[in-house]
Parts: C-alpha cells; sequence; structure tokens
C-alpha cells in the first residue's frame, strides 16, 4: 500500500508542475493500509485512513507488470571510432561538420 499512496498524483499530493512531492512517504505509517478500495470505471480508488483519496488507471498499474525493454543497442562488432584532433574539431568548422 505505501507504493500507491506514495505514488498519488494528485495536486494536493504533487505539485502539478513539476510533480515534486508534497509530503514524504516518511510521514506514512509503515503498516499503511486502505481504508477502502474499489475497482470501477477502469480506475482504482483507494481511500486511506486521513481521507485522501488516490487514484490509478489500471491501464497505468497493468504497464508497470509489463517486463522492460532494454533501449540500448550494442556498437556493431566492426565499429571503430573517428579521431579527430582536439583543437581542429573546436577550431575549424569543416572539421567539425565531418565529425558529426
Amino acid at each position: 500500500f505505501l507504493w500507491l499512496r506514495d505514488n498519488c498524483m494528485c495536486a494536493e499530493c504533487r505539485v502539478v508542475q513539476t510533480t515534486e512531492k508534497r509530503f514524504m512517504i516518511n510521514s506514512l505509517p509503515v503498516d499503511l493500509k486502505a481504508q477502502t478500495a474499489d475497482l470501477r470505471d477502469d480506475e482504482l480508488t483507494v481511500v486511506w485512513p486521513d481521507n485522501h483519496t488516490t487514484r490509478f488507471p489500471l491501464a497505468e498499474l497493468a504497464a508497470l507488470c509489463q517486463p522492460k525493454t532494454d533501449p540500448r543497442v550494442a556498437w556493431p562488432k566492426d565499429f571503430e571510432a573517428c579521431r579527430v584532433d582536439y583543437a581542429s574539431f573546436l577550431g575549424e568548422d569543416a572539421v567539425a561538420e565531418s565529425t558529426i
């Protein structure tokens, strides 16, 4: 339950412009439990003991269960980095353009 409460995105819990938290998780009891939890209209609604309400679209929660893909791609085995004189790169536009 702590994760759900800590990740509430409502304007009461987060600064809307930055999503910065307005409260710290250490202010919550470790054994936090929901007062009520309801699944309706493709949304999980949790009411906490302090009567705060958190809503999560089920699609967002389901996406958290999907395996993450690794966006990194290894260099090809025949890759060889080009070497450029640093001063020339900075001082000569043609060298910089051909390098980039």
